[in-house]
């Protein structure tokens, strides 16, 4: 591991669309195939592979898991890609679908990372190409950057969304990645699940008096394509809309393609939640 100088954490519950699992893990897979100075560390709450390594011993079960849930959660292999030689799938167990729950498949996967700087992953996120090499050029001696120019991709379209940061477009140093996993493991409530950037609004509101802490060592990029963040109603935040939606993005191409990868009974599941939570009607 030698060469190493990046390691790219992706994480997953596996309560995803099984399309969108399995083309986020491909795309990974492939970039850190294609050179040598990246590794790939897998966190998942069920195997993706047939070779994942089982370390849900090492994790503190909990009642509280929702059995409806997990239910809905892909639990079975679903990659026949050769695995790269500098990856590694670890299967951590039915963990709570909880803020605290990432934390701990962080704060695992950074036992395990080799390299200098951090990527995050995450399993409902399309990156373009190019965007490890751009962001780690924009990091340079900071200790986070967070990637800005990000589209939406609801049932309904193409859309934007401004002043949300989410943890799935930040990289940064190790040293500062542990620094933040830790001291948010040490809280009693975790109410945040990325690194608050002194002077950059957005991302989960901050409500408890003991998460004050804020970083000021990082660069807000600018990406040349946009990641694309794909709302298939089982995230955390799939109930986002938008008053307007385009049916093509530049980079990403026609929705159809990739509205495949979210499948027909998540798309009705997403419109039923949008009656049931906004009383919307929904354009076919």
């Amino acid at each position: 591991m030698s060469d190493v100088k990046t390691t790219i954490f992706y994480y997953t519950n596996n309560l995803v669309p099984e399309g969108i699992l399995r083309e986020t893990l491909i795309r990974v897979m492939r970039e850190v195939e294609s050179r040598d100075d990246l590794e790939l560390i897998v966190t998942s709450h069920y195997p993706v592979i047939d070779d994942c390594v089982d370390v849900s011993d090492q994790f503190q079960k909990d009642e509280n898991v929702d059995r409806n849930l997990a239910s809905a959660a892909v639990s079975g292999p679903i990659i026949k890609f050769r695995v790269p030689k500098r990856a590694k799938f670890f299967v951590v167990g039915a963990l709570p679908q909880k803020l605290r729950s990432i934390f701990q498949q962080l704060q695992f996967s950074i036992g395990h990372a080799h390299g200098e700087h951090i990527i995050m992953h995450e399993h409902d996120v399309l990156y373009p190409d190019g965007y490890c090499d751009e962001m780690l050029g924009a990091l340079g001696d900071k200790d986070f950057a967070v990637a800005e120019n990000v589209t939406m991709l609801g049932y309904e379209g193409f859309f934007k969304i401004g002043n949300f940061y989410a943890l799935s477009r930040y990289v940064g140093k190790k040293s500062a990645w542990k620094d933040f996993v830790s001291r948010t493991l040490a809280m009693k409530t975790i109410d945040r699940a990325e690194p608050v950037l002194k002077g950059l609004i957005g991302g989960l509101m901050i409500r408890s008096a003991d998460n004050i802490w804020t970083y000021d060592s990082y660069e807000a990029v600018q990406n040349e394509n946009p990641v694309l963040d794909v709302k298939h109603g089982l995230n955390a935040c799939g109930n986002i809309i938008s008053d307007e939606y385009e049916d093509t993005d530049d980079y990403w191409g026609e929705k159809e393609k990739l509205l495949d990868l979210i499948g027909q009974e998540h798309i009705e599941f997403i419109q039923a939640n949008m009656r049931y939570c906004f009383g919307l009607s929904v354009r076919d």
